[in-house]
């Protein structure tokens, strides 16, 4: 149910409101990344995508990123993609996040599984595979 009405969303080029009311699913999502290129992520949890009207932002495992998207029909384009700039000392990290910026920023389509997955490919082979984070609760009170 959450790809088929955020493919929607996509499809009519993100104009709908962001904000779910009870019970239903928010038209934009956000997504944590399994694999980069055919590879598992080094910390689960650690490179994240948001997707708003027309921007991406997230996590890259060790930085926050930010930038302008243009998505619609399946094709995406992405870019210039900013970034804050702080070192990771855990091995592989830093590639990592240079791999996955540089796959994002070539993306070119998109598509999602019925397992809520979603997948961005790059015209180099490059692939993204990133499942539905869980809904974040309101804040009491």
């Amino acid at each position: 149910m959450r790809n088929l009405v955020f493919a929607a969303a996509l499809a009519f080029g993100l104009t709908g409101c962001d904000e779910a009311t009870e019970g239903e699913v928010p038209l934009l999502a956000d997504w944590v990344a399994e694999s980069i290129n055919g590879k598992p992520v080094i910390e689960p949890g650690g490179v994240t995508l948001t997707l708003s009207q027309d921007r991406v932002t997230g996590r890259s495992g060790c930085n926050s990123y930010f930038a302008n998207a243009e998505m619609r029909n399946g094709a995406l384009k992405v870019g210039p993609i900013g970034a804050t700039k702080m070192a990771c000392m855990r091995d592989g990290l830093m590639q990592q996040e240079s791999e996955y910026l540089n796959t994002l920023g070539a993306a070119q389509n998109y598509s999602f599984q019925s397992d809520d997955r979603l997948t961005i490919t790059t015209p180099q082979g490059g692939t993204l595979i990133f499942k539905a984070a869980p809904p974040t609760p309101p804040p009491i009170g």
